[in-house]
């Protein structure tokens, strides 16, 4: 049986959406808790950009908080609330 390091599996098997992007805004990562939550298999948001998938009222808020975190070179955290659309096109509230 293979070893499955421990890190991973909380990982894949959260029940919050956990993603990775990167500066530009494009998912390189989504955990499997993105069925749940969104409707969205993983594999289907790794390589596109989160920012389309925001609520146009709250895309320039977000972004402009994200670049603000991207562009400091010491750790920070801040949250942001906003709407995300939902793979049946409804919109749910994350906070990411």
């Amino acid at each position: 049986m293979d070893q499955v390091e421990p890190t991973a599996l909380l990982l894949e098997y959260t029940q919050d959406k956990i993603a990775i992007v990167e500066p530009s805004g494009t998912y390189t990562y989504v955990n499997a808790a993105a069925k749940h939550i969104l409707g969205y298999e993983p594999e289907q948001l790794v390589g596109e950009n989160a920012f389309e998938y925001i609520h146009p009222d709250d895309q320039a808020a977000v972004r402009e908080q994200f670049e603000a975190l991207a562009d400091t070179d010491s750790f920070e955290a801040d949250t942001a609330t906003y709407r995300y659309q939902t793979s049946d096109g409804g919109w749910v509230w994350l906070e990411s």
